[in-house]
């Protein structure tokens, strides 16, 4: 094993994830772009090992107060984690802890956030992104995220979607259809226990 897969668990072939290092659900080429507001967000992935997740984090782009709900569903909606509301403004990494929720290797997940204000960092990522999944993948990835060049969950080039829904906690089910394909993709994954 390499250097930097012993430190951060990189590559596809199901390397444990190391406990307290941030695992982004896709990583973007810039974080700078505010999310739009009162929306919840999916983003799937698939995890390529076992991890417990002890923390969801997101990039915070600026010191505006708002509200960010976090959380992890199934592939059939269900809320796993149990969230705390994250209303500090320092702008950078935020790391909003869960009750520790273990994931299984290879099965789809959807990572979710609402905001009541636009100060969660993310990037118009499309299928015009140079880096195709597998250069992904190589790096701190959280594990085989969909390919930027089509995903086959939204059956689009997208790689989020939102429902319209004011800024609360993250609802304990969510229907998995009528989701609306977005460009923007928010910055944010898990960090492990």
């Amino acid at each position: 094993m390499s250097t930097w897969e012993g430190i951060f668990g990189g590559g596809r072939s199901g390397s444990p994830y190391q406990p307290g290092v941030f695992y982004p659900a896709i990583q973007l080429n810039t974080f700078t772009t505010a999310m739009p507001v009162n929306r919840d967000y999916i983003t799937p992935f698939q995890p390529r090992s076992i991890i417990t997740v002890g923390e969801i984090g997101y990039k915070r782009v600026n010191y505006t107060a708002g509200n960010i709900y976090v959380g992890i569903y199934d592939f059939a909606g269900n809320l796993l984690t149990d969230c705390a509301v994250d209303a500090t403004t320092t702008a950078g990494l935020h790391a909003v802890s869960t009750t520790p929720v273990p994931l299984d290797a290879g099965e789809w997940y959807w990572i979710a956030i609402n905001a009541s204000s636009g100060v969660v960092g993310g990037d118009a990522a499309v299928s015009s992104d140079p880096e195709p999944q597998d250069w992904y993948a190589t790096r701190n990835m959280l594990g085989y995220a969909v390919d930027v060049g089509f995903n086959p969950l939204l059956g689009t080039s997208k790689l989020s979607a939102y429902k319209a829904r004011s800024n609360a906690a993250l609802p304990s089910t969510q229907t998995m259809t009528g989701w609306t394909p977005d460009t923007f993709t928010p910055f944010i994954g898990v960090i492990g226990v």
